[in-house]
């Protein structure tokens, strides 16, 4: 019996990982197909391609530039950091 639900523990750990990986993929396709070299500042090294965290962040000051959206802004990167995380949690 107790190997039965080690196994099932084990099973069900693979699964979300398996979710984990795909939502990772599913993030980084996002940031992929969203971002462009224009996002970077002048003089700024563009991040690398697998770096979700810099992407949205560029993603978030471009769709919400300006002073009245800076609370837009922040919860926007906000939210892309602690989703990655959430994601880096799962695999």
């Amino acid at each position: 019996m107790h190997d039965h639900r080690h196994a099932e523990f084990a099973r069900r750990a693979e699964e979300f990982q398996a979710v984990g990986m795909r939502c990772r993929e599913a993030l980084l396709a996002l940031v992929q197909e969203i971002a462009n070299e224009s996002m970077v500042p002048s003089g700024a090294t563009d991040p690398k391609r697998g770096d979700f965290i810099h992407w949205s962040e560029l993603i978030a000051n471009a769709v919400a530039s300006g002073s009245r959206n800076a609370e837009v802004r922040a919860y926007l990167k906000s939210d892309a950091r602690a989703t990655w995380q959430l994601v880096a949690w799962l695999t």
